[in-house]
């Protein structure tokens, strides 16, 4: 019998490396110079060198733009990437060992393959699970006021080098439109999916195929078909407003974004979350338009979040402003080969009937100011 454990990380006092949470063993660590400690330090800002430790009560904003991210390769050594409190640029580190005991010294990605930037924001991590290659992708601008680009980078020895960052903008022929909000997911057939936003306006979809890629440059970016070249549109909100989407891949390997929209663009807190999923045995797109998550709209902190178990069900979580609660609840995989599935198997549009708060029904002991209320949750599935 499978069971399924989902370990969740909430943002709610800032710990190093809180998204990294996996069981795992003891066993296969690597040895890497220089390391770091697992003890609290005070940062020092200082955004003209590399490194730089954000770990202690000083940095209790650090995450809240969301800039975070963990991965853990095949060899169980966990990968981090998170923001600096400046917002200006985001580290890099991975443990020495499979349970996060000691840390490689965090470094600046962007100065460390001496590509200069005014800005770089909201880095994603994912790992190739046949070459445990690690990717990077965030967006940056290189001089103020100019138009965010979304920028990929690699490394393919375990995180201690990077390759110079590719410029999504240009194989997606989008130079003078931004590019921003990426996030990302590489399946075990090694394709890359992309989404991000277009300008604020559009959720895109992108993918590209990493099997004997040698140059990030000589990648080639498809639409869902994997022959058409470039992006399509996977949004469809009325409202014409998206934010950040995460995408997430189902144990078929189909893509599932999960996104928000409606609301100001440049606004966090009144969003709406929609889902939205590309069914590979029907070749398509769906459900269209997206299937809202919750009852009410432009309620929800942007950056909603999905997890799938072993059984293909998921599991969908996000932030209410209006209670300041995560709200959680499940999709049902269609049983027909040619249906799109309804959220909570309700067949209502509204997808957060059977959703729950777990502030208020799991962690009511929970020792929660109305100034820290829980903030950008993550999750991961262990099959145990």
């Amino acid at each position: 019998m499978n069971k399924r454990l989902i370990t969740f990380s909430l943002l709610v006092f800032f710990v190093f490396a809180a998204t990294a949470l996996f069981a795992g063993s003891t066993q296969g660590s690597r040895e890497t110079a220089p390391t770091l400690e697992p003890i609290e330090r005070e940062h020092i800002s200082n955004t003209t060198k590399p490194g730089g430790i954000v770990i202690g009560p000083a940095m209790d904003r650090a995450f809240h733009y969301g800039g975070r991210h963990s991965a853990r390769d095949s060899e169980g050594i966990i990968h981090v990437t998170w923001e600096d409190p400046t917002y200006e640029f985001h580290y890099y580190s991975h443990s020495l060992d499979t349970i996060g005991l000691t840390w490689t010294e965090p470094i600046n990605p962007y100065k460390a393959t001496d590509f200069t930037v005014d800005r770089a924001l909201m880095a994603k991590m994912a790992i190739n699970p046949v070459t445990n290659d690690v990717y990077l992708l965030s967006f940056h601008r290189v001089n103020p006021g100019e138009d965010y680009h979304t920028g990929i980078t690699r490394s393919t020895d375990g995180g201690a080098t990077f390759e110079t960052y590719l410029d999504l903008n240009i194989p997606l022929g989008r130079l003078d439109e931004e590019v921003s909000w990426g996030t990302f997911a590489i399946g075990t057939d090694q394709v890359m999916h992309i989404t991000y936003a277009r300008a604020n306006r559009d959720m895109m979809y992108t993918r590209t195929d990493l099997t004997d890629n040698t140059d990030l440059t000589a990648l080639t970016f498809t639409r869902a078909d994997g022959v058409t070249a470039g992006d399509e549109a996977i949004s469809f909100v009325p409202s014409g407003v998206v934010f950040q989407g995460t995408i997430v891949l189902d144990r078929n390997g189909d893509p599932h974004i999960i996104f928000s929209g409606d609301g100001d663009p440049d606004f966090f807190g009144d969003k709406t979350p929609y889902h939205i999923y590309y069914k590979s045995a029907d070749a398509a797109w769906g459900p269209i338009p997206p299937q809202k998550l919750q009852a009410e709209l432009e309620q929800t902190w942007g950056m909603p979040e999905m997890v799938f178990d072993a059984n293909n069900r998921g599991y969908y979580f996000f932030i209410d402003r209006g209670t300041d609660g995560m709200k959680f609840g499940t999709w049902e995989p269609p049983a027909g080969a040619n249906a799109f599935g309804s959220l909570n198997n309700t067949g209502d549009e509204r997808g957060d009937d059977a959703a729950l708060d777990m502030i208020t029904d799991n962690f009511a002991n929970l020792d929660i100011t109305p100034d820290d209320a829980p903030y950008l949750p993550n999750a991961d599935v262990d099959d145990v």
